[in-house]
């Protein structure tokens, strides 16, 4: 008998490992079977006119009935493509919430504290179920209906990429709007549909959340380079960083600043190598360069490109300042920065590409009046 008991006792162990395993694999979660083509207002991918704005609501009981499981995070989202069409998508961004309600009623808005889960770009790659990762998993909690708002703002049109759906009766499952010279995400104005695309969730275990390094201050001889994170771009926010959200850091111990060359174009900083701290979204974010300690010299400081908006600080002074994208200023500041001297650079991103190119550049120093913004270090000359 104990031979038996020991026996039952091994199967039971395997079953709670099999179960367990199980349980953590990713699932794939697939709402709707119509084979109904989308219109203009039920496609995410509206791209005969210059914006879109749609959000649909997916409920609890679909998504349980489909094999989603309460507390787990969704990876990726997919629409069935029937008909792609290939102009990217500018300023594209996914947002989810957990909402009560199952239908948008007369009168419905567009929601608000919705969580952005990818902001970017995005071009449709093909036909068939066409996934996009999320740059943040979005946890469902089990009982609540999840709404998904898709956006885009291009300033240009060509054909829409048509999605497979299914006629929700008399419920208005889904929600829209698209215009041409509108403001994508932003626009106002909201039309019911009783179609609603068909959708593809992937399920896994939740990692555990991200944890930004503490804060850092200036580099010594090398800069600092922050990111962080904002909701939507106000250049008026950048002297105080109101309303951004640090998320992680790296060095360059180069003195002139290329972030092309560490990030590319458009990413964002958490793509450089080395970086410690928490993803960055490739749009709204904000970039804080600090640098203390330049070798002993007269520099002239030469801004070949930004975008967007910019601030220059020297010794904690602001000496230039613009709230705009993509020009080489040429020179902005000139004087002596020696081992003592703090220089930083603030740079505020809205949507698209992402950059700052700067030049120091070892002038030789003619004696004379000194006058402007120029300043001499401690026992310079």
């Amino acid at each position: 008998m104990s031979s038996y008991g020991s026996r039952l006792g091994k199967v039971a162990v395997i079953l709670i490992f099999l179960i367990s395993a199980l349980k953590s694999f990713a699932q794939t979660v697939t709402i709707g079977t119509g084979t109904t083509t989308s219109g203009t207002a039920q496609t995410p991918y509206s791209t005969y006119y210059h914006d879109g704005r749609h959000s649909y609501i997916y409920r609890a009981t679909e998504i349980l009935a489909s094999g989603g499981v309460a507390n787990r995070c969704i990876t990726q989202i997919g629409f069935n493509v029937s008909t792609r069409n290939a102009l990217q998508m500018n300023g594209f961004n996914i947002k989810m919430k957990q909402v009560g309600n199952g239908t948008y009623p007369t009168g419905a808005t567009w929601s608000t504290g919705m969580t952005t889960v990818y902001s970017g770009s995005y071009t449709v790659p093909g036909t068939g179920w066409q996934m996009i990762t999320l740059q943040t998993p979005f946890q469902w909690n089990g009982t609540s209906n999840i709404e998904v708002e898709i956006c885009f703002d291009n300033a240009g049109y060509t054909g829409n990429s048509v999605v497979r759906c299914t006629g929700q009766g008399t419920n208005n499952r889904t929600l829209y709007n698209y215009a041409d010279n509108s403001t994508g995400c932003s626009m106002a104005g909201a039309y019911r549909s009783t179609t609603r695309p068909n959708i593809r969730f992937i399920m896994a275990t939740c990692a555990a959340p991200c944890v930004p390094p503490a804060v850092v201050g200036f580099g010594i001889n090398t800069w600092n380079v922050l990111g962080y994170e904002h909701a939507a771009y106000n250049y008026a926010n950048l002297a105080s960083l109101t309303g951004e959200t640090f998320k992680g850091y790296y060095t360059d111990a180069t003195v002139d600043i290329n972030s092309v060359l560490r990030w590319g174009a458009t990413l964002s900083p958490s793509s450089a190598t080395p970086y410690t701290g928490c993803p960055i979204t490739v749009d709204n974010h904000t970039v804080v360069y600090k640098r203390q300690g330049f070798p002993s010299a007269f520099y002239q400081i030469d801004l070949n490109n930004h975008d967007d908006g910019v601030q220059c600080y020297v010794n904690g002074t602001l000496v230039y300042q613009i709230d705009g994208c993509c020009a080489d200023r040429g020179v902005i500041w000139s004087g002596r920065l020696c081992s003592t001297s703090t220089v930083e650079f603030r740079v505020m991103e809205g949507g698209g590409g992402s950059n700052l190119n700067v030049d120091f550049i070892d002038v030789p120093f003619t004696a004379g009046t000194i006058s402007g913004t120029s300043s001499i270090c401690p026992g310079g000359s």
